[in-house]
């Protein structure tokens, strides 16, 4: 992020209870960097605790997320955020080049990159968002109005450790509000599994926690039966419900 080419930034880093050197590393560079603030967890969170924290801090006209072992291209805010100015949306996001950290080389992006840009509606997103594929678009990364999440209160839900980004992107569409997505890739993703070594990207990598997801997701269509056109339910019910239905839990 600090190689970016947009220099007005603010970048909020959350440790979150790390037990190695990373503590006295972040603070060795908000040091040197100016535009760089620390948080400090004592117990381990997870990524929507971490989030909300330095959401309620941010500054910037827009905010962005960085996942811990993903990166940006160096153009990815500058063009992101003059995507959202032109087009006067609340969110825009991008195509992901996929990473595979065992083999360490790109293997992919996920879809095809190109230079097109369209609208993204909350039914093609839920269209879109089958958890059992590769990519979905539950997993795009948002770069949102700061004032939007102001206005709305919008958070991520505390009790997901997996799958946070699609829950926090349906409570976004339930304001109805607006979002464009762009077909050139400028985030990096570093794949679970990669495609390439077969092998997780690292010890701390965890299975999918369908069980969990399923309760939220049941939890989201019960309060937003009001909300949610009955094309839009239908959708929410047959590809989260309905399919994760299907699994056993232990």
């Amino acid at each position: 992020v600090r190689r970016q080419s947009l220099l007005e930034l603010e970048i909020i880093v959350v440790d979150d209870a790390s037990t190695d050197r990373s503590w006295a590393y972040l603070q060795e560079i908000a040091r040197a960097d100016s535009r760089v603030r620390v948080l400090r967890h004592k117990v381990n969170a997870g990524k929507p605790i971490g989030m909300n924290r330095a959401t309620a801090l941010a500054r910037g006209r827009w905010l962005a997320v960085l996942d811990a072992d993903d990166w940006y291209h160096p153009d990815r805010l500058a063009r992101l955020v003059a995507l959202g100015e032109r087009h006067g949306v609340d969110m825009t996001s991008d195509n992901q080049f996929f990473f595979d950290g065992i083999a360490d080389r790109v293997v992919g992006t996920a879809w095809q990159a190109g230079t097109g840009e369209w609208r993204l509606s909350f039914d093609r997103f839920l269209a879109g968002s089958d958890a059992y594929e590769t990519f979905n678009l539950g997993m795009l990364k948002p770069v949102l109005r700061t004032d939007f999440i102001r206005r709305t209160e919008l958070l991520y839900e505390a009790g997901a450790r997996h799958g946070q980004d699609f829950f926090y992107m349906v409570r976004f569409f339930c304001t109805g509000v607006t979002a464009i997505v762009t077909d050139t890739p400028y985030y990096c993703y570093t794949q679970p599994f990669g495609a390439v070594s077969r092998q997780w990207s690292h010890t701390a990598r965890k299975r999918y926690d369908f069980k969990t997801a399923y309760e939220i997701n049941r939890r989201y269509l019960a309060e937003s039966r009001d909300i949610l056109t009955p094309s839009q339910a239908t959708l929410l019910f047959e590809t989260w419900l309905v399919r994760m239905g299907q699994l056993t839990f232990d």
